[in-house]
């Protein structure tokens, strides 16, 4: 690979990795009295394949926008029933800090906490 070749892959990357810090600076929300958090965790566990599963991160201004631009009520199944999803984000903004909501549905299991 040539050196402007080399030198523009670099400038990517930081250029990436700056726009993801400012991302999680700029998200930094009050989600309760006394509590900022920037991001919501996610974290899906398979019970019946154990070490199989995902974790993502979502920053929390987008969820926030997300939840307040959806006119429709979105529900989701929670532990057998249906459950909107302004429920759970003010049920998340109430836990302790860093103790995730644990739901399991069909064999998995998942966590949601904000970080």
């Amino acid at each position: 690979m040539s050196r402007p070749g080399k030198f523009l892959i670099v400038c990517l990357a930081i250029g990436l990795f700056l726009f993801s810090y400012a991302m999680s600076l700029f998200t930094v929300r009050e989600v309760a009295p006394g509590r900022e958090a920037a991001w919501v965790k996610i974290r899906v566990i398979d019970e019946d394949s154990p070490g199989v599963g995902f974790s993502m991160g979502i920053p929390v201004g987008l969820v926030e926008k997300m939840l307040t631009a959806s006119r429709l009520s979105t529900t989701v199944a929670v532990d057998g029933k249906e459950t909107d999803l302004n429920e759970i984000w003010q049920r998340l903004r109430e836990t302790e800090p860093g103790k995730p909501l644990e739901f399991k549905d069909d064999g998995e299991r998942v966590q949601i906490w904000l970080e």
